[in-house]
């Protein structure tokens, strides 16, 4: 990973951020808010510099992360983990990592693990609980 003038990992925010494999791209920042397109494939090669640079946009940019990950081919274990590294790093600045366009695969990964809520990305496999009310037959 490339250094900026400031230090930062990667230089300054909007410049391309590559993995083998994976890319994360900060596309606009403001007010408090950076977004980021995710793409290439989430993996053990790919998923702690996939991490670095989602922690970086939340540190100089965020504190929150708006994440298009609909360009996410793959994402094993290690990717989400790395999401999770990323969203708690953003948590502790005082923002958030949100996804957007979660593709049926990463859809079902975070159902299976129920960290959707995590994201602020609700599945299409969680339940929906209906509204609270009377009991049935009462």
């Amino acid at each position: 990973m490339t250094t900026g003038k400031d230090g930062t990992p990667g230089g300054a925010a909007g410049q391309a951020r590559r993995s083998r494999g994976a890319r994360a791209d900060v596309v606009h920042a403001a007010r408090g808010r950076a977004l980021v397109t995710v793409s290439g494939e989430l993996d053990f090669a790919t998923a702690d510099a996939v991490a670095a640079e989602l922690v970086h946009a939340a540190l100089t940019a965020g504190p929150s992360i708006e994440a298009d990950v609909s360009r996410v081919g793959f994402c094993d274990a290690y990717g989400l983990a790395a999401l999770l590294r990323a969203a708690a790093w953003a948590e502790c600045v005082g923002g958030a990592l949100t996804l957007h366009g979660v593709g049926p695969d990463l859809d079902r990964l975070l159902a299976i693990t129920a960290t959707a809520a995590r994201f602020g990305a609700p599945t299409a496999a969680e339940p929906v609980l209906p509204a609270p009310g009377p009991p049935p037959g009462g």
